[in-house]
């Protein structure tokens, strides 16, 4: 007995990872340094749009913890993030990252789009290397913030 319209799907993971967000103080990102595509298809609900960039950022702040929501829109390249904390210092970064075989498919109930998930890969608290195609959820401890 299906309780929902649709198979569980990529969105339903990651809306789950997004809810450790809520509450917390959104923290500004300057994207205007990465780099950007122009989407040319007309999708109805969100339009053209001139400057998609391939990484993009959400900042939340929550008591001692940062939490970081990184998006790799590349198909190709896999980026490499490395975070400048101004004014607070990190006692350790932990996370995950997401990933599917399938990125473009449509999760059917009988051929459903299963999501990877890995620990990050993590550099010495300051650099994360981001797949292709791929959501990381980080947590950052922070003190004297």
């Amino acid at each position: 007995h299906k309780l929902h319209s649709e198979p569980v799907n990529a969105r339903t993971v990651l809306l789950k990872e997004l809810s450790s967000l809520s509450g917390g103080y959104n923290i500004p990102v300057d994207d205007s340094i990465f780099p950007a595509y122009a989407q040319n298809v007309n999708y109805l609900d969100v339009g053209v749009r001139s400057k998609v960039t391939e990484f993009d950022m959400v900042a939340v702040r929550k008591g001692d913890v940062l939490y970081l929501s990184c998006v790799n829109r590349s198909l190709t390249d896999e980026l490499s993030v490395v975070f400048n904390l101004t004014g607070a210092v990190s006692e350790g970064i932990d996370g995950y990252t997401y990933t599917s075989d399938r990125p473009f498919a449509r999760s059917l109930w009988d051929n459903v789009v299963q999501t990877k998930m890995k620990k990050a890969d993590i550099t010495g608290d300051t650099e994360v290397s981001l797949p292709p195609l791929s959501y990381t959820i980080l947590e950052l401890q922070l003190k004297n913030y």
